[in-house]
C-alpha cells in the first residue's frame, strides 16, 4: 500500500460522517401520528413509525433522543392539529 493510499484511508476512518437522513422530523412526526390516529397511542413504536415511512427504526433514533421525544412531538402535532378545527 502506498502512503497516499494509506493517508486516504485513515482519513476516511477519521473523518467518517453518518449518511444524510432521508426524512426530517416532520415527516417522521406525521407518520407517526397518522398510525396513532388509526391504531391507537399504544401501537406506537419505532419500528411500527420506521414502517409507517418505508424505513429502518434507525431513522427515528437519527432524529429523536428516544420514544418518550417522538411521543411528545405526536401529541404536540395532535393538539395543534385539534385547536386547528376548533
Amino acid at each position: 500500500m502506498e502512503t497516499g493510499d494509506a493517508q486516504r484511508l485513515f482519513l476516511k476512518e477519521v473523518m467518517y460522517v453518518p449518511p444524510k437522513n432521508k426524512f426530517t422530523a416532520d415527516e417522521i412526526v406525521s407518520g407517526a401520528l397518522e398510525l396513532v390516529r388509526r391504531k391507537g397511542m399504544d401501537a406506537l413504536t419505532a419500528r411500527a413509525a420506521a414502517s409507517q415511512l418505508g424505513a429502518s427504526p434507525k431513522v427515528i433514533f437519527g432524529l429523536f433522543s428516544g420514544m418518550d421525544a417522538l411521543r411528545a412531538a405526536v401529541m404536540d402535532a395532535a393538539q395543534a392539529l385539534y385547536c386547528r378545527y376548533i
